[in-house]
């Protein structure tokens, strides 16, 4: 193969081919191409991820329900690059994973990256490089090595925190059974970073919630007992826009568990109105 001008442009520049891939292709070293581009004036990319044109930022440009739930996973669960030239999302549940891939972008596949131990779960992930859509991330305030610095997104209207809240506790939420007879809803959210716990302690629909730094010290939670867990789940779920199905299904059992038991005190119209808003978001 000839490292001409025309073939050079070709596949390095118009069809995003490395380096290592031309060589091989032309039987030559690394050396003799980059050599033959430097005499083309074929300026290298840096190194790292080829840039993507794919993914769809229309769910960000207006914000959308679906883009304020992205962004809730990214901030919860993401990673941006230190270069600012990919960001990536990992986590054991696919159904979130294709989510985010069919909603940004949908002709590629998820990424299984397999357990390394026995005790270890399957990872899935989801990536993006397109430089627009990484530029309207940052702009909405996401940052390389986020975790202890993470701040609320800004410009996220009222009406789309909801979803928002949804897609950070579908990455950095529990909900789980209390132990002892009654098992009661409860709902734990985590963060490294205490600005941010203050804004969404500020964006739920409780109040009076305290922000604990947990006994490792890393990590500050918010824990919701019953009545406030339910109500913040009827806030997140009250719609029919997507949300981890694992996490969805523990909330209702939950809920399940707190009618039966105010059915059988005979107590319904105390909790008559959670009761009704449970009905209508389940």
């Amino acid at each position: 193969m000839l490292l001409n001008a025309s073939m050079l442009r070709s596949l390095y520049v118009n069809h995003r081919k490395s380096i290592q891939f031309i060589a091989s292709e032309a039987g030559v070293s690394r050396t003799c191409v980059t050599n033959a581009m430097k005499l083309h004036g074929i300026d290298r990319r840096r190194r790292g991820p080829v840039p993507e044109t794919e993914a769809d930022c229309s769910c960000l440009d207006p914000l959308t329900p679906d883009g304020a739930y992205l962004l809730g996973v990214i901030w919860s669960d993401g990673n941006l690059r230190q270069d600012l030239r990919e960001v990536r999302v990992s986590m054991a549940d696919r159904d979130v994973i294709e989510y985010l891939t069919q909603l940004i972008c949908p002709e590629k596949s998820p990424k299984e990256i397999p357990a390394r131990q026995p005790t270890h779960q399957t990872q899935y992930q989801w990536s993006s490089c397109d430089r627009t859509f990484i530029s309207r991330l940052v702009q909405f305030g996401l940052h390389p090595a986020k975790s202890s610095t993470l701040t609320a997104p800004e410009d996220v209207p009222e009406s789309l925190r909801s979803h928002f809240v949804r897609g950070f506790i579908d990455g950095d939420g529990s909900w789980y059974l209390g132990s002892g007879g009654y098992r009661t809803l409860r709902l734990s959210v985590v963060s490294a970073s205490q600005w941010f716990m203050e804004t969404l302690r500020s964006w739920l629909p409780v109040e009076g919630k305290n922000i604990n730094r947990h006994s490792g010290g890393a990590v500050w939670v918010m824990e919701f007992a019953e009545k406030d867990a339910i109500r913040i789940g009827n806030w997140i779920y009250s719609t029919n826009h997507f949300g981890m199905d694992r996490k969805r299904q523990k909330y209702r059992e939950g809920c399940r568990l707190f009618i039966d038991r105010m059915l059988e005190r005979a107590d319904c119209s105390k909790w008559s109105r959670v009761m009704t808003e449970f009905t209508r978001a389940n």
